[in-house]
């Protein structure tokens, strides 16, 4: 449980960084699809709290 919990954060992780680079290109309505499945899936294995500042900085990113 706690490696399948590991392997989810580090995928969010990964997926945020991804979508940051997106936002930063230009490239908005990916990282903004691509941010929303990740904050689903983070909810659903209740570790949105723990990344709750990546994804404001991703959104403001997507946002701004």
């Amino acid at each position: 449980m706690a490696e399948e919990l590991q392997e989810a954060a580090r995928s969010i992780v990964v997926g945020l960084r991804q979508a940051e680079e997106l936002a930063r290109q230009g490239k908005r309505e990916e990282a903004e699809k691509l941010y929303r499945e990740l904050k689903k899936q983070a909810l659903e294995k209740r570790l949105y709290r723990g990344f709750a500042g990546l994804f404001r900085r991703v959104e403001r990113l997507i946002r701004g």
